[in-house]
């Protein structure tokens, strides 16, 4: 009966830890996730939707460039993820055969955004995320909260209520694969207007994340390029274009 008895407790033992250990969600394809892994991203230097602003100069460019593969660890990402304003986390370029933006079913992930939202301050609510994994299988959760007018909500699509938002906060989460060690929580920056930092260059093995920040407001975008340190959460902005509109566009960058 002893043995028997003892046998039991190091099994209960040892599915408590198998479970303590392993991370809160694991990425899927719902989350219309990149297929390879890469050393570095191929992000244009100019913006997808308004192709008259510049993101970054070719200086920078040269500069993201000067890392070896050697040096860098290769990731893959999900498509951005947008909160609509019902609760449920929808993809924004991913569509359904009738041409709505796809949800994402990952109910343990699902389960995990809920919990966080718990957790942020008063007023603050999810605008984006974006979800990107590492060949080891560490995942990057970068997402953005802020405020928005609720009573525009009818008015307004989902985009919008975002790009209106303010008191943006630019976080990344990192989540091991072996999550008994735990979470790093880094704030990447803030803002008064609408703030995305979900772009990653490329991930160095000594733990520096290179990511493009995007910041707009009503006559103005900026982007600027942000090295971070996922080990000490210390940030700093390395590069940054300016892009003022009015009756033309003036880009400046440093």
């Amino acid at each position: 009966m002893t043995r028997y008895l003892l046998i039991t407790f190091i099994a209960v033992i040892f599915i408590f830890l198998y479970y303590l250990t392993q991370p809160p969600f694991v990425v899927s394809d719902d989350m219309a996730f990149e297929k390879n892994y890469k050393k570095r991203a191929i992000i244009d230097t100019k913006d997808d939707f308004f192709t008259s602003f510049t993101r970054y100069s070719k200086e920078s460019k040269r500069f993201l460039d000067s890392f070896e593969d050697a040096e860098l660890v290769a990731f893959r990402c999900s498509d951005n993820i947008l909160r609509s304003i019902q609760g449920a986390y929808i993809l924004k370029n991913a569509k359904t055969e009738r041409f709505y933006r796809r949800t994402i079913k990952n109910n343990d992930f699902i389960a995990f955004m809920r919990n966080k939202e718990k957790t942020f301050p008063p007023g603050k609510k999810m605008l984006t995320s974006r979800v990107c994994e590492t060949e080891n299988k560490t995942i990057l959760l970068f997402y953005t909260l802020g405020k928005y007018d609720s009573s525009n909500l009818d008015n307004n699509t989902i985009l919008q209520t975002i790009h209106d938002s303010t008191e943006n906060e630019a976080i990344v989460q990192i989540i091991p694969a072996n999550f008994v060690f735990g979470t790093g929580l880094h704030n990447i920056s803030r803002s008064r207007a609408n703030l995305i930092c979900d772009e990653p260059f490329h991930i160095g093995k000594n733990d520096l994340l290179y990511i493009l920040c995007t910041e707009e407001f009503p006559k103005s975008s900026g982007y600027y390029i942000s090295e971070i340190n996922l080990n000490t959460g210390s940030s700093r902005i390395l590069k940054k274009c300016l892009n003022l509109h009015g009756t033309e566009i003036k880009t400046t960058c440093d």
